[in-house]
């Protein structure tokens, strides 16, 4: 089979407008964890749920044969933003 260049090139560029559309879908859903967390008063963060993120991640990375540390640098790049987020919409929950 002959590899062409261009159309692997494409299905990267649609992989990775897959992973965009997915890490906008996952702010969402944080926001909303953020407004339940306020209407709770429970922590924004609450480590025991990042080890057991970070934990199943990695399971999952070894599953899928990918290198077992990829997710964790993957998410500890996303769970600084995450928790922005999150107290960013807790502060205006907090406010109305």
């Amino acid at each position: 089979m002959t590899r062409d260049l261009p159309q692997l090139r494409e299905k990267i560029d649609q992989i990775d407008a897959a992973i965009v559309a997915l890490l906008a879908q996952r702010m969402e859903v944080c926001k909303e964890v953020a407004e339940v967390k306020a209407g709770s008063s429970t922590a924004v963060i609450q480590p025991q749920r990042v080890r057991e993120v970070l934990t199943t991640r990695r399971q999952w990375a070894i599953n899928s044969g990918v290198d077992a540390d990829f997710p964790n640098n993957c998410f500890a790049s996303c769970f600084p933003k995450h928790i922005a987020s999150k107290s960013r919409t807790i502060a205006e929950v907090s406010s109305l």
